[in-house]
């Protein structure tokens, strides 16, 4: 999903495992995005990040997986 007029692009994933997902995580995190927020309920998790401008915001429930980018503008 193209909202770069708004700062952001959003991507959707469909039979994703959870095991995959939080590789992807750990991989942000290697890179130097830090876990601002977090919160989880018996069906859906969700993950803030940031890194400098740039936000990633993570969330997912059994086999699908959303990701929406943002960078602020200074």
């Amino acid at each position: 999903m193209d909202g770069s007029n708004a700062g952001y692009y959003a991507i959707f994933y469909n039979n994703i495992s959870e095991e995959e997902i939080q590789k992807y995580i750990d991989q942000l995190k290697t890179l130097g995005y830090a876990e601002e927020a977090s919160a989880s309920e018996s069906v859906s998790t969700g993950v803030l990040l940031r890194k400098d401008e740039t936000w990633i915001s993570i969330a997912y429930s059994e086999g699908g997986f959303g990701i929406r980018i943002s960078v602020e503008k200074s």
